[in-house]
């Protein structure tokens, strides 16, 4: 009975503290925690491969747009957003090759070109 009589008195010492009001410090650093900020989205991880005996322009164009150059037996690593994307790829003295790819976000592909 004792310890339930201290219990209840400390509650109300607690509770009748004086609030002090934060700094502006202190509050801004509290509304920085408590905002919650979104996770920018997960890219998709593309090594183009230029299998060709010449340098290769591609470009991409969806939610985000764009253009590698690519030398002849190399290859480059890109990351893009997730969705659907246009492209068109294109070397010295061949037609241009366009179409549409889709790309997941996380995946990682191996796009490989040959324009000879």
């Amino acid at each position: 009975m004792r310890l339930l009589f201290l219990l209840a008195a400390s509650s109300f010492l607690v509770s009748c503290a004086p609030h002090v009001a934060p700094t502006p410090e202190q509050a801004a650093a509290r509304a920085a925690i408590d905002t919650v900020k979104p996770l920018p989205p997960i890219k998709a991880l593309i090594t183009v491969r230029n299998l060709s005996e010449r340098d290769i322009m591609v470009g991409v164009r969806g939610p985000e747009t764009q253009m590698i150059s690519i030398p002849m037996k190399a290859k480059r690593t890109i990351s893009l957003p997730p969705g659907t994307y246009k492209w068109a790829a294109t070397a010295e003295k061949t037609e241009t090759q366009v179409g549409n790819k889709a790309f997941e976000a996380g995946q990682q592909y191996v796009w490989d070109f040959n324009l000879d």
